[in-house]
C-alpha cells in the first residue's frame, strides 16, 4: 500500500506539471495582448491614424472623418484586447478546452473554416515578417 501512495503522488505531480505550461501560456498570451493594446494606443496617439488615413483619403473632410474613424477603431480594438487579456487570465483552461471540443463536435464545418482562416492569417503574418 505504501508503494501505491508513492505512485499516486507521482501521478498527481505529473498531472499538475502538465497543467503548468498551459497556465504559463495563457499568462503569456494575456501579457502579449496587453502589450499589443499599449503599442496600439501609443501608435494612435503618435499620429498613426493620420498616417493611415493619408494613405486612403488625401484631401478635405473625408480625410478628417477617416482619421476620426480610425482613431475610434484603434481605441476600441485596444480596449477589447485588454478585456480579452483579463478574460484569459481569469479563464479555466480545462473548461475552455471542454467548451471548444463540444462546439467543434457540434459544428465541425464552421470550426474547420475558422481554423483555416486563422491558419491563413498566421501564414500571411509570418510571410510578411520574412519580407
Amino acid at each position: 500500500m505504501g508503494n501505491q501512495n508513492v505512485g499516486d503522488d507521482a501521478q498527481q505531480g505529473s498531472a499538475a506539471s502538465g497543467k503548468q505550461p498551459a497556465g504559463e501560456l495563457k499568462l503569456s498570451i494575456a501579457d502579449q495582448l496587453e502589450r499589443g493594446a499599449d503599442a496600439l494606443r501609443t501608435r494612435m496617439s503618435a499620429g498613426g491614424a493620420d498616417a493611415f488615413a493619408d494613405g486612403i483619403v488625401t484631401t478635405g473632410d473625408g480625410a478628417e472623418a477617416t482619421r476620426k474613424t480610425i482613431d475610434r477603431a484603434g481605441t476600441a480594438v485596444a480596449a477589447r484586447m485588454e478585456r480579452t487579456a483579463d478574460w484569459i487570465r481569469d479563464a479555466d483552461v480545462d473548461q475552455i478546452r471542454t467548451k471548444v471540443e463540444r462546439k467543434v463536435k457540434a459544428n465541425p464545418l464552421p470550426a474547420l473554416l475558422v481554423a483555416a482562416g486563422i491558419g491563413f492569417l498566421l501564414a500571411a503574418v509570418i510571410r510578411k515578417g520574412r519580407d
